[in-house]
């Protein structure tokens, strides 16, 4: 469930947006937090995507649980995603 949420946010994406996500190294995931993250804490508040929204939750701790960590959580596992595919298209 998770894989296919995941699945559906990336093909969501322009081509070009997914090539410049895979090629950030993960120190610059930070870069996307206005964009990308945007778009997920949005869907997150509309229960868009609730498996993701729970796995990401889950990784939290009540210190750090926020929108905005459950986002970037939510960014490197979809960067994970697009640096493991195999088929690029």
């Amino acid at each position: 469930m998770i894989q296919d949420e995941i699945q559906i946010i990336v093909s969501s994406l322009r081509v070009e947006d997914r090539d410049y996500i895979r090629k950030l190294p993960e120190e610059q995931l930070i870069l996307l937090h206005h964009g990308l993250g945007r778009t997920l804490r949005n869907a997150f508040r509309s229960n868009t995507y609730p498996y993701l929204f729970t796995h990401c939750d889950e990784q939290q701790t009540p210190e750090t649980r926020s929108f905005d960590s459950i986002s970037s959580t939510a960014i490197k596992l979809i960067w994970e995603h697009l640096r493991n595919e195999t088929n690029v298209a």
